[in-house]
């Protein structure tokens, strides 16, 4: 087998995996890893031992070490404790909450570190908060996923960034003038997010949101204490390194220093901290990782990976250069960018597999298409795609949704919700919104 039909096996297997799981109530990461054991050897002839290696070692580690670090804080109640003193604080503004979580995350991911620090980060206490003030937790995955994306492509954050060096390496008629395409691809991104976010806050009643009818919160544990500020350092010396060294480029230590502090490793480094001050029974913490999800999301990372090797992703991007007329190459690169991003990364697969092909594209119509536009039509419609709980975003969201009723209900909700997001992106395509920037 090989091919278009090949690629159709591939696409299939996908569809399939996520279909049985759905319905058999199983993990759908074992089907996934099943059929890329399969596809992998029998017909694309991959050793055993190259097949395990797709598995995602740097996003499993992320999640284990991320959710064991906050474990700590959620065995002794610091998450709760954090939630309930934000809700009382509130009390008199509650409508306020749901818009503070949406700042806070544009913030905390724009000053450099960029989404992934809020999507790894923040699903905690974001989930947390919204149990604790009845906020609709799809609320808060839209207040991370918008707030996160907005603050992230930022020409500072780490996605800004990112996207300024791809657009650089795309085509050397685009080297010169890079910045100012990002910019233009970031003022696209915060119309999307910003109109989505107030889109969700008012369709799933944000403003209805109410504190709890508890009175003021009792007072913090000594374990308590010491977990805020366990919590608050490790945020600093991931967060401030990045930002000086954004502002002193040339320093070749603030280069080192910040490249050296990993959220993952330094969150390791808070589970040595919190077992040796006893802050939380460790057994107890390593209950909070999400076993479940991280299956999940790796064997789909694998059979993505397959596919990658079989070049079927690559198929797919080539065909929207080639068959996709010019007027309705936006909604061709939206649909597909989405597509390849509802399972797998936006940063490490979509934008560097999609970037390359886009000046070729606007090369070929002639100029018609508009380059910004499609650069940022990659990144918003796999953003999109990105809160399906196959993805990044989507997962750990799950991941701090601690009641189990809550969570499945959650995933139910993820797995239509970028559906229904591309949609909206099409019809923002239409009215010509995005034309702006």
């Amino acid at each position: 087998m090989e091919g278009a039909a090949l690629d159709i096996f591939i696409i299939l297997s996908v569809v399939v995996s996520i279909a049985l799981g759905y319905f058999l109530k199983m993990n759908i990461g074992y089907f996934a890893i099943t059929f890329a054991y399969l596809i992998g050897a029998f017909i694309l002839k991959m050793s055993p031992k190259a097949i395990i290696g797709l598995w995602p070692v740097d996003f499993f580690f992320t999640l284990f070490a991320i959710t064991l670090f906050y474990g700590f804080a959620l065995s002794n109640g610091t998450l709760d404790a954090m939630a309930r003193r934000v809700v009382y604080w509130s009390r008199n503004i509650s409508w306020f909450i749901p818009i503070a979580l949406f700042l806070s995350c544009i913030f905390l991911a724009g000053i450099g570190p960029g989404a992934l620090l809020i999507f790894v980060f923040m699903p905690p206490i974001i989930m947390m908060v919204c149990k604790q003030s009845n906020v609709n937790p799809l609320l808060g995955a839209i207040c991370m996923w918008s707030g996160g994306n907005l603050g992230g492509w930022f020409i500072i954050g780490l996605n800004g960034v990112i996207t300024k060096e791809l657009i650089a390496k795309s085509s050397s008629a685009y080297a010169g003038a890079a910045g100012d395409m990002a910019m233009g691809v970031f003022i696209k991104m915060a119309i999307v997010m910003t109109i989505t976010f107030f889109i969700a806050y008012f369709l799933l009643k944000g403003y209805k949101a109410t504190p709890s009818s508890e009175g003021a919160p009792t007072p913090l544990t000594r374990e308590q204490i010491v977990n805020m500020w366990l919590i608050g350092i490790i945020l600093i010396f991931t967060i401030v390194p990045a930002v000086l060294f954004r502002i002193y480029p040339d320093s070749g230590f603030l280069k080192f220093f910040s490249a050296s502090m990993n959220l993952p490793l330094l969150s390791i480094i808070g589970v040595v901290a919190s077992i040796l001050l006893k802050l939380a029974n460790e057994k107890e913490a390593m209950k909070f990782v999400p076993w479940n999800l991280i299956i999940l999301l790796c064997g789909v990372a694998m059979l993505i990976g397959v596919a990658v090797k079989a070049g079927t992703i690559k198929a797919l991007a080539s065909l929207v250069g080639t068959t996709i007329p010019a007027a309705l190459m936006p909604y061709g690169v939206s649909v597909i960018s989405a597509a390849m991003s509802y399972c797998s990364s936006t940063l490490g697969v979509v934008m560097p597999t999609l970037y390359p092909i886009i000046p070729g594209i606007v090369e070929a119509t002639g100029g018609a298409v508009d380059a910004v536009l499609l650069f940022a039509l990659v990144c918003i419609a796999s953003t999109f795609a990105g809160l399906s709980p196959f993805s990044s975003v989507g997962a750990l969201s799950l991941s701090g949704v601690q009641d189990e009723k809550e969570r499945n209900k959650l995933f139910t909700q993820l797995l239509f919700i970028p559906f229904i997001g591309v949609a909206f992106l099409l019809v923002l395509i239409f009215i010509g919104l995005l034309n702006i920037g």
